[in-house]
C-alpha cells in the first residue's frame, strides 16, 4: 500500500484482494470452515457493470471520500488482483494517514455465482465466479479488517446480502514536503560542491596568471639586462 501525502490530499494506491489466492479460513451461515478465491476477471466485470463504486470509511455509508462517478476513486483488476487508486481530500482521513493510522482495505460486494470443491474434512474451497462489487472501503485504526464471510447487511427489496472482505496492509508512506526538503538539501549540497569546484578553478587560474606574469617580468628583465651588455658591448667596439 502506498500513501503519499500532498499539501491538499492524500493519495492512497494498493490492492484490495488478491485473485486466484486462497483467504483465511472463515465460517459460512452454517458455521461450516471454508476459504475463498476471487476467479480472474470476476473484479473487472463487477467494475465494468456498476455504473458508480464508492470509497468509504470503515463501512460507513455516512462516510463517502469519493466514487469512480466522482472520478476521485480508479479501480481495475490486473494480473494480483483488484486494485485501487483514490485521491481523498477528507481531512480526517488525510490526518490518520500522517499519523499511520490507516490499517487496510475491505470491499462489499453481493455473491451472484460460486462454485464449492472440497479440501479435507471439515474444510471446503469456495470459487467466487460473479459478484455484484459495491463498494471498497479504507480500514483505519478503529476497524481492524479480518477476513471475515459472515453477511452484515441484507436488502429487504432484493433480499440479498451483502458480504465483507478484508486484509491489513504495510503502508509505505511519501511525503511530498519531506521529499522536496531532502532534494532541496541535496541540490544546496550539489550547488555548494560546484561552487567550490568553481573556486578551486578560478584560484588555480589566477595563479597561472601570476605565474606568467612573474615570467614575464623575469623575461623583461633579462632581456633589459642583455640590451644593456650589447649596447655595451657596441660602444666597446667603436671606441676600439
Amino acid at each position: 500500500m502506498r500513501i503519499e501525502l500532498r499539501n491538499d490530499a492524500v493519495l492512497l494506491d494498493g490492492y484490495v484482494n488478491a485473485i486466484e489466492r486462497d483467504s483465511k479460513i472463515m465460517l459460512d451461515e452454517k458455521g461450516e470452515r471454508f476459504v475463498e478465491q476471487i476467479k480472474p476477471k470476476v473484479f473487472q466485470r463487477a467494475i465494468e457493470k456498476n455504473e458508480d463504486i464508492f470509497c468509504l470509511l470503515n463501512h460507513d455509508h455516512n462516510r463517502q471520500l469519493g466514487s469512480t462517478k466522482q472520478g476521485n476513486v480508479e479501480l481495475f483488476e490486473d494480473n494480483i488482483g483488484l486494485r485501487a487508486i483514490c485521491k481523498i481530500t477528507d481531512s480526517e482521513v488525510m490526518q490518520k494517514a500522517k499519523e499511520d493510522k490507516l490499517r487496510g482495505w475491505s470491499f462489499g460486494f453481493e455473491l451472484l455465482k460460486e462454485v464449492e470443491e472440497p479440501i479435507k474434512e471439515g474444510l471446503k474451497r469456495r470459487f467466487v465466479e460473479e459478484m455484484n462489487l459495491t463498494e471498497i472501503s479504507i480500514i483505519d485504526d478503529r476497524k481492524m479488517p479480518c477476513y471475515v464471510g459472515t453477511s452484515i447487511e441484507m436488502r429487504a427489496e432484493k433480499n440479498s446480502k451483502i458480504e465483507y472482505r478484508g486484509q491489513e496492509f504495510k503502508a509505505k508512506i511519501i511525503n511530498h514536503k519531506n521529499a522536496f526538503n531532502k532534494i532541496s538539501s541535496i541540490g544546496g549540497v550539489i550547488c555548494s560542491a560546484l561552487a567550490s569546484r568553481r573556486f578551486l578553478k578560478l584560484k588555480k587560474f589566477i595563479l597561472s596568471l601570476s605565474i606568467i606574469k612573474n615570467l614575464q617580468q623575469k623575461t623583461l628583465k633579462r632581456n633589459g639586462f642583455l640590451n644593456r651588455v650589447l649596447t655595451f658591448s657596441l660602444n666597446f667596439n667603436l671606441g676600439s
